[in-house]
């Protein structure tokens, strides 16, 4: 089958709410490439922008292959993306956020091997980290040694297996009729765990990580600091990965696939997984110089039995000390007397606006910090 053939049955599905630039870009981005993706159905489905999206896609509609649908009313960013793959008209639908981009000939591999399985309800990859300022490839988020087809229905041995190597199964090629069966408002559950779990239900699932198509963008050429949502999800939502993974548990139960031993496995397996999140969130909060929200998931994944290196927890929290007396006294940055573990210092660096050294800025004493932090 012919390249233009096979991507006939593929719609790509952009949701997108009030990021005109970055949907410009997507789209020029596409109409610079409009020999290689000939055959695909591009939709964008609005939710409602109030900025010039309408603009901006009719100035491609004449150039692209494109489709443009609106809400009717406001939805959730899940939403948006369910009522995008719903629309697809095609065979095969692929969902694609307007601020990143696909690697096209993995994807056009990707869509051979879901072609080439009709039982299979998706095929889930890897993102690459991609610098698009850069124009360069800096890692993928798990690493196959081979090409795994997950037996239709069979849940506990999907939850092991995406468990067991970290996998979060958020980037896909889906057949489209295999969709009718997903919903969304899932506010309690990391929603790709809930509908992995779901899909798995209507057919066999593919994952392999060797042809990645997803190129998930760390810098963007329209604002190389902007606000991205899966770390947004990592830092404060992390707790919704326990909910999706608990809901599949649930269901295995109801379907009488999990003997008690290997749900007191499941669930071990599962407060690890937690815990490996709790800390990518102590990161995360770290590196955006939120120590005090740091310090607070450190101190529970300390109530669950985790350990620090030495010197490690109390080193984040005098860093959280000095943020919770900034925040106290509504200071955006002070000055620091205090004479701090070098560890301690180091954390706060990472973070140059909190920490001052403009003599008209106020002078944090060690009073004041060693009574904040006895505090916490």
């Amino acid at each position: 089958m012919s390249t233009a053939t096979l991507f006939e049955k593929l719609t790509v599905c952009i949701p997108t709410y009030n990021r005109a630039r970055f949907l410009e870009y997507q789209l020029g981005w596409f109409l610079e490439r409009i020999d290689r993706i000939a055959g695909i159905t591009i939709l964008v489905s609005d939710n409602r922008s109030t900025d010039d999206t309408a603009d901006v896609v009719r100035r491609f509609a004449d150039k692209l292959p494109l489709r443009y649908r609106v809400n009717q009313g406001p939805a959730t960013g899940e939403r948006n993306l369910l009522n995008a793959n719903r629309a697809a008209e095609t065979e095969y639908c692929a969902y694609l956020a307007d601020d990143d981009f696909f690697h096209l000939d993995h994807l056009e591999t990707v869509l051979r091997l879901l072609d080439q399985q009709p039982e299979a309800a998706a095929i889930f990859s890897p993102h690459w980290y991609y610098d698009a300022v850069a124009d360069r490839a800096q890692g993928k988020f798990f690493e196959l040694d081979q090409i795994y087809t997950l037996p239709k229905g069979q849940i506990v041995t999907a939850l092991n297996f995406i468990i067991d190597r970290n996998i979060f199964p958020e980037c896909a090629v889906y057949r489209r009729s295999a969709l009718d069966v997903l919903d969304s408002g899932h506010r309690h559950a990391f929603w790709p765990f809930v509908q992995f779990c779901r899909l798995l239900r209507q057919g066999n699932i593919i994952l392999q990580s060797a042809h990645s198509h997803y190129l998930f963008c760390t810098r963007h050429p329209v604002a190389v600091v902007r606000v991205n949502a899966g770390s947004i999800e990592a830092m404060e939502h992390w707790d919704r990965a326990r909910g999706g993974l608990e809901y599949a548990i649930g269901v295995a139960r109801q379907m009488a696939q999990l003997s008690h031993a290997d749900e007191s496995i499941l669930q071990a397996k599962l407060e690890k997984f937690i815990s490996g999140r709790m800390r990518v969130a102590v990161r995360l909060h770290l590196n955006s110089g939120n120590f005090l929200d740091a310090y607070m998931i450190a101190s529970r994944l300390l109530g669950r039995g985790e350990n620090f290196a030495a010197g490690e927890l109390e080193a984040l929290r005098w860093a959280a000390a000095f943020d919770a007396l900034l925040q106290s006294s509504d200071w955006t940055s002070a000055r620091l007397e205090a004479s701090l573990p070098e560890s301690a210092l180091q954390i706060l660096q990472r973070n140059s606006r909190l920490v001052s050294n403009d003599p008209a800025d106020p002078l944090v004493s060690h009073a004041q910090l060693s009574e904040q932090f006895n505090r916490l």
